[in-house]
């Protein structure tokens, strides 16, 4: 009796080992691509890289310059702008490398806090490694470029977990700031306010009104006016145009050799719009757990920005890589749906971001640019045949109630994570 508990004990403290060293290693991976992509901007700051483009607005500002004709067509909002200046005001290759270290320590942060206080189910040290060296992968090629999209994942995670902890004002914040980055993520937004609309609708409506009014601060009033009138302008002239990198439903309605009018796409995009919402404050009426309809919500917002939303690119695709993730690694530990969530992710991964893996489909297949956005229904599917989470027990809800009292942040034990005795049986 007394030898097989030490045999045990032992088997258990090996495991446990194990799991952290994956752990240690999926941190590792991110620290080598955060060094990596940091000489990398300080060797070539221009080059592959969209860092120019913020540089050269930010300076234009105070120079009363209309920051939506630079050459490299910034489309950012006004309070952007003049954010940016912490980072243009450097020499541009010290400016591009915290630039990124930014955006990369933004994204980590919040992987960390979705997979422990966010993704519903048990996770395992292997399986946050897993998670993490595969959001790493689908999100390299943005950052490498020096994209917002990861920042804007960053800022809706952020939301996502200030809703968990009842931090309704840091939610709030965190909604506004991801909508004067790109404007896009308003459709994040507009489902967390669809949801909880009585903690919510009010916050978020102050919040977003100090980025607005930050410029304010720095130019004339009749300049910061007109800045906002040419981004009004931009947004609903140049941006209205396809692009060859676009790569959305639009895309897979032209591979398949459908034609359709922009005004019936524009019908589309809304009624899409108003089915994901539908859905997902339907989810929240049947009583789901707040954990499970946040990671829900995230999903659906990314899939549904991807396919219907504007100025889907394909670098664009990083935002869903987070979430692809999470599916692979929960149907893998639920042994169920397994392999729609790695086609989603591997399609995503191979073609997202990137065209060299298209160029080479391309000379077989016609219809290769729609398998980058083919991932992305994938997901949706994927999603469309999980059910939904039960409701959280009350012994976790009063656990992470008295953990809000204490200031305490990780809230959930889990029993894979228990640690074995090592007491003679």
């Amino acid at each position: 009796m007394k030898t097989t508990a030490i045999l045990e004990n032992r088997s258990g403290l090996a495991e446990g080992t194990s799991d952290r060293r994956a752990l240690q290693w999926a941190a590792s991976a991110w620290l080598a691509f955060a060094i990596a992509l940091s000489v990398k901007a300080a060797v070539e700051p221009v080059k592959h890289s969209v860092y120019p483009c913020f540089e050269l607005a930010a300076r234009g500002w105070f120079e009363d310059a209309n920051i939506y004709e630079i050459w490299r067509g910034y489309r950012y909002s006004p309070a952007f702008a003049l954010l940016f200046n912490a980072f243009a005001a450097l020499p541009t290759r010290l400016g591009g490398v915290l630039w990124n270290l930014a955006n990369v320590a933004a994204l980590f942060a919040a992987l960390r806090l979705l997979v422990r206080d966010v993704l519903p189910g048990r996770w395992t040290d292997r399986g946050r490694a897993a998670f993490f060296v595969l959001a790493l992968l689908g999100s390299a090629r943005g950052l490498w470029a020096a994209q917002t999209t990861a920042l804007c994942f960053a800022f809706a995670a952020f939301a996502a977990w200030g809703i968990v902890r009842r931090r309704w004002w840091l939610a709030a914040m965190c909604l506004a700031a991801a909508v004067y980055v790109k404007l896009w993520p308003l459709a994040f937004a507009l489902l967390a306010l669809a949801c909880w609309p009585r903690q919510l609708v009010g916050r978020f409506a102050l919040c977003a009104l100090l980025p607005a009014a930050l410029p304010f601060l720095s130019r004339p009033p009749h300049i910061v006016f007109w800045q906002y009138a040419n981004w009004a302008e931009f947004l609903t002239g140049p941006c209205l145009g396809r692009w060859a990198a676009y790569r959305d439903f639009w895309t897979i309605l032209e591979s398949t050799g459908v034609s359709v009018s922009p005004r019936i796409y524009t019908l589309l995009q809304l009624a899409t719009a108003g089915g994901v919402a539908a859905w997902c404050v339907g989810r929240r009426l049947k009583g789901e757990a707040e954990r499970g309809l946040l990671a829900f919500t995230l999903a659906l917002w990314a899939g549904w920005q991807l396919l219907f939303g504007p100025g889907t690119e394909r670098n664009t695709y990083g935002l869903a890589a987070p979430m692809l993730a999470w599916a692979v690694v929960v149907s893998f530990r639920e042994e169920r749906l397994r392999w729609t969530a790695a086609a989603a992710w591997g399609l995503n991964l191979l073609l997202g971001g990137t065209g060299a893996f298209e160029r080479l489909f391309d000379e077989a297949i016609p219809a290769a640019e729609a398998f980058t956005p083919a991932s992305v229904l994938l997901l949706v599917a994927w999603l469309a045949r999980r059910p939904c989470e039960r409701t959280e027990p009350a012994a976790e809800t009063a656990g992470r109630r008295l953990a809000d009292d204490a200031g305490e942040t990780r809230i959930w034990r889990r029993d894979d994570e228990s640690s074995h005795s090592t007491a003679a049986a």
